[in-house]
């Protein structure tokens, strides 16, 4: 498998798991977030509200997940298809 084939296989992997979080752990995190913090809770050193917290959370989930694990993912995949085929 050539390295762009490796690093889009990577890509796409890392992609589909944002994709799966998106859709099933950043529900169930906002829901957490509510229950366990009340509607009155400001994080300590921020100040920040509830929803500040939930607007941050949804931003990692969506922009910040999906280019770390698309580099987590390509870099990885990349490096084992490389030592597969015995490439220094």
């Amino acid at each position: 498998m050539g390295w762009p084939t490796s690093i889009m296989l990577g890509v796409c992997a890392g992609l589909l798991l944002t994709a799966a979080a998106n859709l099933f752990f950043l529900p169930r995190v906002a829901e957490q977030q509510k229950r366990k913090f009340g509607s009155s809770w400001k994080m300590p050193l921020t100040g920040w509200s509830q929803e500040t917290l939930l607007m941050y959370t949804k931003f990692g989930y969506r922009f910040v997940m999906p280019l770390v694990f698309s580099a987590v993912f390509s870099t990885a995949i990349h490096r084992i298809t490389n030592e597969a085929s015995g490439v220094n």
